[in-house]
């Protein structure tokens, strides 16, 4: 049984790179649980991994349930889906602070003046800073109201129409907020909370499916079910198509990612091949070590997000590895799942 997918993606001229995040030392005592090697400006790298792979579906989610609450007059749904969606708000900008860029969104809007001054914020040009400690202070508090406004959700009833919606934020929500109540305080000990999730909801986590993903399979294929934590599986999507993204962006015309997926006894291998730059010599071993290595030509801590989704994989029962990579012809990852009974 096989799968295929064809991801297109056009470049985007927009992207600018990030300031390097700030090497300050995670502030004690929540270094508890996390390598005393690592530095301020990774801890933030895997924060904001773990939030941006997942922002579009929990906020796609929220959007959809405030806008039925909103259309019917549902005033409960409506004041639980407007907290939701605060909070979402103020943990997008959090984490955009913590990576030292500019948020999305006006602060003043979910900022009270004493929240900004225990902030700090101050803006260098293109970049911006707050302080750490008051991030990390500010996330943990609103982490426990969305997990609480979650749980008020799950006792509401909703019209049939955003049934499947509600239930995919309380498979997603929950889970997100655990990971990120962790690592908030310095522990990379995730639960696994695995659960059930098909093919082709996994390939289009981490909104991949806005990049455009063409399916050609056999006719039910699509549904094999492979046992995940849908947000670990959201940060290893997102990270092996960003990668390819970025070894492909010296290209000027459209760029192609195949996905090929097949049946190994208990397992299922999604195996990604992308037209890009390939590696340079000893990288591809390096990182199925698990060293952290850069192959772009500027400062900073990369292949984290790679090492951190081989940990995220294995948690799960399962592998991720780079398979092959040939200079100026493209690389190859693998990753193995379980397959659900």
């Amino acid at each position: 049984m096989e799968l295929k997918y064809t991801k297109k993606t056009v470049p985007d001229s927009s992207r600018t790179s990030s300031p390097n995040p700030s090497r300050t030392p995670i502030p004690e005592p929540m270094r508890e649980g996390i390598s005393k090697s690592m530095s301020g400006g990774q801890f933030t790298r895997l924060c904001k991994l773990f939030y941006m792979a997942m922002t579009h579906e929990i906020g796609n989610s929220i959007l959809i349930l405030n806008g039925k609450a909103s259309a019917s007059g549902d005033c409960r749904l409506l004041a639980i889906t407007d907290s939701l969606s605060t909070i979402h708000y103020r943990t997008s900008a959090l984490v955009s602070l913590a990576a030292k860029e500019h948020p999305h969104n006006t602060r003043e809007w979910f900022f009270s003046d004493e929240e900004t001054a225990k902030l700090k914020i101050r803006t260098e040009g293109k970049s911006v800073s707050a302080d750490i400690k008051a991030i990390m202070e500010l996330g943990l508090e609103d982490v426990k109201k969305f997990k609480a406004s979650l749980q008020e959700l799950d006792k509401t009833q909703v019209v049939s129409k955003v049934q499947k919606t509600k239930e995919r934020l309380l498979k997603l929500g929950p889970r997100l907020a655990n990971c990120l109540e962790k690592l908030i305080q310095g522990n990379f000990d995730l639960d696994a909370e695995i659960t059930e999730l098909e093919v082709s909801e996994l390939l289009s986590q981490g909104n991949t499916e806005n990049c455009g993903i063409d399916l050609i399979s056999k006719s039910g294929t699509e549904t094999v079910k492979v046992l995940v934590n849908p947000v670990f599986s959201a940060v290893i999507i997102t990270n092996i198509f960003s990668n390819a993204n970025r070894a492909m962006e010296h290209k000027n015309t459209l760029r192609n990612v195949q996905v090929i997926i097949s049946e190994r006894g208990d397992m299922v291998l999604f195996q990604f091949t992308d037209s890009g730059a390939g590696m340079p010599p000893g990288v591809m071993e390096k990182l199925n070590s698990g060293t952290p290595v850069t192959t772009k030509d500027e400062e900073g801590d990369h292949g984290l997000g790679f090492r951190c989704s081989r940990e995220l994989a294995e948690k799960m029962g399962g592998k991720l590895y780079v398979k092959g990579s040939i200079a100026g012809i493209g690389t190859t990852v693998v990753l193995e799942l379980k397959k659900a009974p």
